[in-house]
């Protein structure tokens, strides 16, 4: 197998080489960090960019509840149970379908990275909300601001970590240089 090909990602074909280890990481630290920052956003401008307490009171509350882990442990046995239910279908599809479903269940495979991210990045962009909010409103008597953007520091890496680490395992042969090739 050459090393330019064609690589299958998120629905889309992109014409291009196979990634190292560093630039895989780098991709994905840009892809997670992008989605905390639109989460903070949304939380700046849903707080009418952080004038009102009680609806970014509200949004942080949203995201930083007491069924966060529980709906994000659920989706992800779930993710698993699709994936043994396309192959299933795949086995009883025989040779005709079983090309096809599988392409779909690989890119059903590769959204578990995104799903860790997405959990990860709208509880970090609310926690980092709360910390410009506070910031900004130095009367609201919080003693420790800094707490709250350490707790996003913890979730971003977390998260990251977790999400990165399941999508190397995924893609690693497929997306990735591979150790003694070139």
């Amino acid at each position: 197998m050459s090393r330019r090909e064609t690589l299958r990602h998120n629905s889309k074909i992109i014409l291009g080489d196979r990634l190292t280890v560093r630039q895989f990481l780098f991709s994905e630290a840009i892809l997670f960090t992008t989605q905390i920052v639109i989460f903070c956003l949304v939380a700046v401008i849903m707080s009418g960019f952080l004038t009102q307490e009680g609806t970014l009171a509200d949004f942080v509350n949203a995201k930083i509840n007491k069924n966060f882990m529980m709906e994000f442990l659920v989706t992800l046995v779930l993710l698993i149970t699709v994936l043994g239910v396309f192959s299933m279908v795949q086995r009883g599809a025989g040779k005709i379908w079983a090309s096809d479903i599988q392409r779909i269940a690989d890119e059903v495979t590769y959204e578990a990275p995104r799903i860790v991210y997405a959990s990860g990045s709208s509880i970090t962009g609310a926690t980092l909300a709360v910390g410009f909010f506070l910031i900004k409103h130095p009367e609201a008597q919080v003693p420790n601001v800094g707490w709250w953007f350490g707790m996003a520091a913890f979730f971003a890496v977390v998260f990251f970590i977790m999400g990165a680490g399941l999508a190397y395992w995924l893609k690693r042969e497929s997306h990735l240089i591979q150790e003694g090739t070139e």
